[in-house]
């Protein structure tokens, strides 16, 4: 099992948390993009990489990042020539165009950091082997990303090539000479392979000519043997170019572990300036972790991401948590934002337990080993098919995920809604206080007067809409002949704050009626 679902991965918005930044490199954009897909990072991993990114974050400049950002962006995949190498195979020209290319946009990006992050430094002994790889696979004046089979790699293949060049040279001249010739004393026409087509199916009586079925080919002695030299230079270069493809393999090969090696830290690196960057566009902070004695989750100013992305970071009010018992009951009106708040809590612990900056200025939390959401907002999934109703796919939930490793974190919209009330309240009740008794933790949103009132949890409540009904009703007709949407208008008189109630005195808002009568409905 992963450490969160499918179904609570896209309630979360995960994939488009991490689509506002990519990596740069295609093989850290691939890591990036399974992020939601992995596991959460051991603890003591999970420190050294935080550490790691507040240090880099203090000293990683936007210069510095645009500097190297085209560098990364070329820096190829190596499994093509790894695999090749893996399987023992001589490795291709297409191979060696990879590994040059490698060679030269790591230096690049070395050169310019010059030891940042613990990268190795400009005159490091790995920039001088990246420098004599590049020499030794394709010599040449200045370091380029190009690659080819060098004349300068063996004084012998260059000479064939040479002689090569000019049979060919002479081949070519010679048949263009002899094609003219015989142009002029017989109708018909030379193809793109030199074959020659008389006119009408004439036959053809000339020395020059030897007939193929339908066509004629030039032949003469002196033709045929520069021809004949010609195919002997042909595989007497490929066999010295066989001959260097696999000393070049067997360099390769012997740098392999330390190439491998720069290829991991290249790409963690650019990991690393992705979470870097996020950071900096939620305006986050790196998550610190406690062993819950004085509380389980504190978040100072969180702000929801999927909202931010929707409203921009200024028009989203911020919210802070400090949670102490392992249940939480969450009461507010209809759109007040008791979803969203889920929703912040469950990205929180996701972010954090994956090394990932959270969208709060201040953050403390405790490990969980998995994080599910049970919900109104649950989407359709497989289990749509099997003819159940929303009160039945809540409950399958509950049983898929009841055994899972704990502790859990749970995210609870509105559960047993689906049923009778005071039924669906007892039911939901129950299974919060089965969770917390079993060391697990629950954030659960609900209407229900008897579970805002329940005892052993702590009590939340949204603020709620704060503006005369006077108003609320001119704001919104005001809305229905403008350009402002009868939500921005809620949003604009709906006070998000959450603020703890005493435990049993906890109430539903109830503004139903109010945001009803305000939106036009007369009853």
């Amino acid at each position: 099992m992963t450490s969160v679902d499918a179904i609570t991965r896209e309630v979360l918005g995960l994939q488009s948390l991490l689509g506002r930044v990519r990596p740069r490199s295609e093989a850290g954009l691939r890591q990036w993009e399974q992020l939601p897909t992995r596991g959460f990072m051991k603890p003591a991993r999970r420190r050294q990489a935080i550490d790691r990114l507040r240090r880099l974050d203090d000293v990683l400049h936007p210069s510095m990042i645009d500097a190297i950002s085209d560098d990364l962006g070329a820096l190829p995949t190596l499994e093509r020539p790894f695999r090749r190498l893996d399987a023992q195979r001589t490795l291709l020209d297409a191979d060696f165009f990879a590994l040059k290319r490698f060679f030269y946009q790591s230096l690049g990006i070395l050169e310019t950091v010059d030891g940042l992050d613990g990268l190795p430094a400009a005159d490091s002994e790995v920039c001088q082997m990246l420098r004599r790889a590049m020499e030794t696979i394709h010599p040449e004046n200045a370091h380029s990303a190009r690659f080819h089979l060098a004349d300068e790699l063996d004084e012998e293949l260059a000479a064939c090539r040479d002689e090569l060049r000019d049979i060919r040279r002479q081949i070519k001249e010679k048949r263009r000479h002899m094609e003219a010739r015989i142009l002029e004393q017989w109708d018909g026409k030379f193809d793109i392979h030199g074959r020659f087509h008389p006119t009408d199916a004439q036959e053809i009586d000339d020395e020059r000519l030897r007939r193929h079925k339908d066509h004629y080919e030039l032949s003469t002695e002196e033709l045929d043997i520069l021809q004949e030299r010609r195919q002997q230079l042909a595989d007497e270069v490929t066999s010295l170019e066989r001959h260097q493809r696999e000393r070049l393999t067997r360099f390769v090969n012997g740098a392999r572990q330390e190439i491998d090696d720069l290829n991991q830290q290249l790409v963690a690196f650019d990991l690393a300036i992705a979470r870097v960057e996020l950071r900096r566009q939620l305006g986050g902070c790196w998550p610190r972790f406690v062993d819950g004695d004085e509380g389980w989750l504190q978040i100072t100013a969180g702000r929801e991401p999927g909202l931010m992305e929707t409203l921009g970071a200024q028009g989203v009010q911020s919210v802070d948590l400090n949670l102490d018992r392992r249940g939480t009951v969450v009461t507010g009106p209809n759109m007040g934002g008791k979803s969203v708040l889920l929703r912040l809590i469950g990205v929180v612990q996701w972010c954090a337990q994956l090394g990932l900056p959270v969208p709060g200025n201040e953050c403390a939390l405790v490990d969980v080993h998995h994080v599910v959401y049970i919900g109104s907002e649950q989407p359709g999934s497989s289990e749509d098919t099997e003819g159940l109703s929303s009160f039945g796919r809540e409950v399958r939930r509950f049983v898929d995920h009841w055994d899972a490793e704990g502790p859990v974190l749970w995210l609870l919209d509105e559960p047993g809604r689906g049923t009778h009330p005071d039924e669906g309240a007892m039911l939901a009740e129950e299974i919060a206080q089965k969770l917390v008794t079993r060391g697990d933790y629950v954030v659960m949103a609900t209407h229900f007067p008897h579970l805002a009132a329940s005892d052993g949890f702590t009590h939340l409540q949204i603020a709620g809409l704060d503006v005369d009904d006077a108003t609320l009703e001119e704001e919104l007709t005001r809305a229905k002949q403008g350009t402002a949407t009868l939500q921005q208008v809620l949003r604009r008189f709906m006070d998000y704050r959450v603020v703890e109630v005493e435990e049993g005195g906890g109430q539903v808002p109830r503004d139903a009626r109010r945001v009803a009568r305000a939106l036009g409905l007369r009853l």
